[in-house]
């Protein structure tokens, strides 16, 4: 083999590693803009969720004062104000945890 054919099939050997490595880079590229729109997915539907659950359990507060207000005595009005108090500390607390 002379030194012409040596440096061209070297060279071949080059390239056709480049074109390897080239290939590899961009399915590596795509795998990952995937996991990363994948992953963005996840973080929406987490969110979506906790709303959900949150205007749920604000709805059940609500609800749950308004029960409260119609089952007192109208001589008994300790018990409707202990139950807002700690609806409104529990309220602060979730606000706090978030």
């Amino acid at each position: 083999m002379s030194g012409r054919q040596a440096h061209k099939w070297k060279q071949q050997k080059l390239d056709d590693e480049q074109k390897l490595l080239d290939q590899r880079y961009e399915d590596y590229r795509k795998e990952r803009e995937l996991l990363v729109n994948l992953e963005q997915n996840v973080y929406d539907g987490y969110e979506k969720t906790i709303l959900t659950l949150s205007a749920s359990f604000l709805a059940f507060s609500v609800s749950f004062l308004g029960i409260m207000k119609s089952k007192v005595n109208p001589g008994h009005t300790p018990v409707p104000i202990l139950a807002t108090i700690v609806l409104y500390r529990a309220w602060i607390s979730f606000e706090d945890a978030r």
